[in-house]
């Protein structure tokens, strides 16, 4: 009897709780409690959020496979956990400028999605952001983001480019892991090390920088990158874990610029047949083999000089010209470079030199060479 009692006291509460929580549903299918968006239970293709929601909660659209464009409100300033993740329909959404976060698996599954803009006030990008999009050919990150979150674009496998800004100083494991058409990428000159799986299975993958304050490489980071082809290891390279660099099939020869880092097993295990190691007279800690692999030093030719397409532009507000340098002599070996606006108020520059104004009046962007310090400038004026 008691059992049959406790049965049915369950059920009672259960029961208000189902009739409690549609108490706060309105007509339009939205559970709005103080300011949060904690359900939306509708089935509307096309939907526009209350400006009385200030935060969108956790779980809010998940799973609404119906849902294929919304629009946000500027009353709204924060997005919560898997708020949007497996909405399979969604191709368009609208972020306010009033969104200074959104956290882990945002748009996770998300397949449908082709592109996205993402507010200028956003700071971090969350794990698993946007696990999973397989549609997103291109998305905007903002210059205030400092972070990417491990798996943030995992089997993003429509992204072909993205621009990264210069302000991120770290990028999680996984975090582009099978985005098979990505073909180009510059990592920000900030970031210190490269993670697990960071890019592995980017199979469309060519070429890559690695910036001169990488100090490690982790395993796995660039395996089965199968079309690229030559990779430059900074002297600030000290280690690489097992298999960073493993199956990269056309990968023919890489190039360190300083002493032998500490090496994991298998790093470039079955890349090209021909595969060897280069490195430059005078830096230690290399054999012949070195680690199983062919190697062999070069001569090291410096850097005497660096000039720009453009000695000075014009551009109109939020528009881009991207500046080309060339390095003298052209077989310099190290040509890394890096880049600075004199006002980011007035225009910015991207690690690969993209100039894009922000606002009205003059400033200058000056390029300057990692080996010997060279540099040039050019005067931009915004419009």
């Amino acid at each position: 009897m008691k059992k049959i009692f406790s049965i049915i006291l369950v059920l009672s509460l259960l029961s208000n709780m189902a009739v409690n929580a549609l108490a706060n549903v309105d007509a339009n299918g939205f559970d709005i409690q103080n300011g949060v968006l904690v359900r939306y239970s509708g089935d509307d293709s096309n939907v526009v959020i209350p400006t009385s929601v200030k935060i969108i909660g956790y779980q809010a659209f998940e799973g609404c496979t119906t849902l294929k464009y919304i629009k946000i409100p500027t009353s709204v300033t924060s997005i919560g956990p898997s708020a949007f993740s497996g909405c399979t329909s969604l191709k368009s959404i609208t972020i306010p400028t009033s969104v200074t976060s959104f956290g882990p698996s945002t748009f996770s599954g998300c397949t449908s999605i082709v592109s996205i803009k993402l507010p200028i006030r956003v700071t971090s990008i969350g794990e698993y952001a946007f696990n999973g999009c397989k549609s997103l050919a291109s998305i905007t990150i903002p210059t205030r983001v400092t972070s990417i979150g491990g798996n943030a674009f995992a089997q993003c496998k429509s992204l072909k480019s993205i621009l990264i800004p210069s302000s991120v100083t770290s990028i999680g494991a996984s975090a582009f892991v099978g985005c098979t058409s990505l073909a180009s990428l510059t990592i920000p000159t900030k970031v210190t090390n490269i993670e697990y799986q960071t890019f592995s299975a980017c199979t469309s993958l060519k070429s890559i920088s690695i910036p001169t304050n990488v100090k490690g490489i982790g395993a796995f980071a660039f395996s089965g990158c199968t079309s690229l082809a030559s990779i430059t290891m900074p002297n600030s390279v000290t280690s690489i874990k097992d298999r960073a660099f493993m199956n990269c099939r056309k990968l023919s020869k890489a190039i360190f610029l300083g002493d032998a880092p500490i090496m994991g097993n298998s790093v470039f295990d079955a890349c090209d047949p021909g595969f060897r190691i280069s490195y430059y007279s005078g830096k230690t800690g290399f054999t012949n083999p070195w680690h199983g692999y062919p190697t062999k030093a070069e001569k090291y030719v410096k850097v005497k000089g660096i000039s720009l397409n453009k000695t000075s532009l014009s551009i109109t507000k939020g528009k881009t010209f991207k500046l080309i340098p060339t390095i003298n002599p052209s077989n310099s070996t190290n040509k890394k470079v890096t880049w600075k606006s004199s006002n980011k108020a007035i225009a910015t520059v991207s690690s690969n030199g993209v100039v894009k104004g922000i606002k009205k009046g003059t400033c200058y962007i000056t390029v300057v060479t990692v080996d010997g310090k060279k540099s040039a400038k050019s005067k931009v004026v915004v419009k």
